[in-house]
């Protein structure tokens, strides 16, 4: 791989970025909707398409765009991985009063058990002056 970003060959680079993935090649090229043989042509085109690139980066869930940085000039080719997608304002809403309910009761336990921990250290600090004095009157 060349630095120089003008003249990286697309095709090797996808190549080598297919071979470090755990799934094999022929069905990340079929889940892209082309025949294996096809692939042999994307590989060996220095000057591979970025939707064809694109293509392959949403197959494998990966945004190509730190390896092709020129795709970032079409947000349409942009890989976006966010868990909420294809959630609705309302399942949004309800999950953020889900997350203050728990979150509203983790804290009234947390305070209950410093509450807990400070009236353990007090009576702790009693018996140690029991003691005390139980030990200068013998």
């Amino acid at each position: 791989m060349e630095k120089d970003n003008k003249n990286i060959h697309r095709g090797k680079v996808l190549h080598e970025i297919l071979k470090n993935e755990p799934r094999r090649i022929k069905d990340i090229v079929e889940d892209a909707g082309y025949k294996y043989g096809t692939f042999y042509k994307h590989k060996n085109n220095p000057e591979l398409s970025y939707e064809i690139i694109a293509k392959y980066g949403k197959i494998i869930g990966r945004d190509l765009s730190i390896e092709f940085p020129e795709m970032a000039e079409y947000p349409s080719l942009a890989v976006v991985k966010t868990g909420y997608s294809n959630k609705g304002s309302l399942d949004l809403k309800n999950e953020l009063e889900e997350l203050k309910e728990k979150y509203s009761n983790f804290l009234n336990k947390h305070n209950s058990i410093l509450e807990s921990n400070i009236q353990l250290r007090e009576e702790n600090i009693r018996l140690k002056e029991q003691i005390a004095e139980l030990k200068t009157k013998s």
